[in-house]
């Protein structure tokens, strides 16, 4: 009866070791069923390179790249060709004369891809793009091609000594090149070498406005008549300085008939009551991109406001003579004397006590001929807006 029981208890385990056995295998990777290189058959010139690239296709046709966990070799390794040591997929040519490359994964191995090695003359070198307009403090990637006698083209991007005849401006490592300061009108240019051949790419750098400012900031409300210049500053990515771009931008008014632009760069004339925005817009001379900067301004109508008489609230003695002032105060809060205007009028509240009349200087000269309190009065009619503004102070007149 025991033995029954061990076995039974043994034929239970051997089912569930082999239960998670099934379970294991179902969830490993499909089976390889294929390896392929790209390209299959090149050509290379003595002291260029290609790189390969290994693809692995399992039993659901699904197709992925393995270059990088493929193991690479050569069928002669004669000296031929090379593996690079630290990246295999790459071929390097060494001498005239043809091997075959083949990548194995998975226990799989590809088709062998010939690779025929020739001794050939380089004739020109293209880098591309040939010519680059760059922000400060961005990069670009450069490929250079090369043609030779017989008509071959090959990648030499990098089997090319890169250089920059501008470093400061522009620096290059390997076939990155960096804009590190803005260029002058004339740019920069970079170079690839290889076997004496030269090929060229022009660099135009240009300094990146972080932001726009229309100065004065807090100068937004204007009346009309107003005459107002606005300057525009940047801030370039590269200093922390605002620089004055005033000449170089374009400026704006949304509605001409409130704020009107004048010949001078930024400034404005206040035409009618009512809102305006300006704006000042920058655009790149390389890339022809903009910025724009914007401001709204309120435009206030014109008027006076008041008159005022001085002195104000003064006092003389019988017989003196004073002069009398008049100024007109206006909705900007300026002043301006309106003493010789024909439509100024003044009188006093009584004529025994006291008289004003304008002298031959066209000035409003007051003469006090008896003693008592007496007002002084103006009547000021404004011909632009229509309208009339009084004014009054006191006068104490005594006898001594």
């Amino acid at each position: 009866m025991m033995k029954l029981i061990v076995s039974t208890s043994l034929l239970m385990l051997l089912l569930l070791s082999g239960c998670g056995s099934s379970s294991d295998d179902s969830a490993s990777s499909p089976q390889t069923v294929k390896v392929y290189l790209e390209p299959k058959d090149i050509t290379l010139v003595v002291d260029t390179s290609e790189k390969f690239t290994a693809f692995a296709s399992d039993i659901n046709n699904n197709t992925t790249d393995v270059t990088n966990q493929a193991v690479w070799s050569l069928e002669k390794n004669d000296g031929t060709v090379q593996l690079d040591a630290s990246n295999p997929s790459l071929i390097r040519a060494l001498a005239q004369g043809q091997d075959r490359v083949t990548a194995s994964f998975d226990g799989v191995s590809s088709a062998a891809a010939t690779v025929t090695v020739i001794d050939d003359v380089l004739v020109t070198l293209v880098v591309s793009p040939s010519n680059v307009d760059m922000a400060v403090g961005t990069s670009q990637e450069f490929k250079v091609e090369g043609t030779f006698a017989s008509g071959l083209k090959a990648d030499l991007t990098d089997e090319s000594l890169w250089q920059t005849n501008s470093p400061t401006i522009v620096s290059i490592d390997k076939n990155v090149a960096t804009a590190n300061k803005e260029s002058t009108d004339l740019g920069s240019n970079i170079s690839a070498t290889f076997d004496g051949i030269s090929g060229v790419a022009n660099i135009i750098s240009y300094d990146v406005i972080e932001r726009l400012e229309i100065h004065p900031q807090d100068k937004t409300e204007l009346f009309v008549g107003d005459v107002q210049k606005y300057d525009a500053f940047a801030y370039f990515a590269s200093s922390t300085d605002p620089q004055p771009v005033s000449k170089n931008v374009g400026w704006r008014s949304d509605t001409l008939s409130v704020l009107d632009t004048t010949a001078l760069p930024g400034q404005y004339v206040a035409r009618g009551e009512g809102t305006a925005t300006i704006s000042a817009e920058y655009t790149y001379p390389t890339t022809g991109e903009s910025l724009t900067e914007t401001k709204l301004i309120t435009v206030h109508a014109f008027f006076l406001d008041r008159i005022e008489i001085s002195p104000e609230n003064s006092s003389m003695s019988v017989g003196e003579i004073k002069r009398y002032r008049v100024l007109a105060i206006d909705s900007k809060g300026d002043d301006y004397p309106v003493d010789d205007q024909d439509s100024l009028k003044m009188s006093v509240s009584d004529p025994n006590l006291a008289y004003i009349v304008k002298d031959e200087n066209n000035q409003w000269m007051l003469t006090a001929i008896a003693a008592g309190p007496v007002q002084v009065k103006a009547e000021y009619f404004d011909i632009t807006n229509g309208q009339q503004l009084l004014a009054d102070t006191l006068l104490d007149i005594s006898e001594f």
